[in-house]
């Protein structure tokens, strides 16, 4: 979710920085998902991560 008001950014290398687009007020963020331009004021949430075995990882 943007962290500007809480929409759905749009993925797979939208918008300027190859990442996320938030289209409802035109934040941009980059792959890593941080805040590159526009009203957002913060990077995006970085899901917990946690390998389960060798192929398999679990997010959240």
């Amino acid at each position: 979710m943007c962290t500007h008001l809480g929409c759905v950014p749009l993925g797979d290398g939208a918008g300027d920085y190859g990442g996320w687009y938030c289209p409802c007020h035109g934040s941009h963020y980059d792959s890593a998902g941080r805040i590159r331009r526009g009203p957002a004021p913060e990077n995006l949430p970085v899901p917990i991560a946690q390998f389960v075995d060798e192929t398999t990882i679990q997010l959240g």
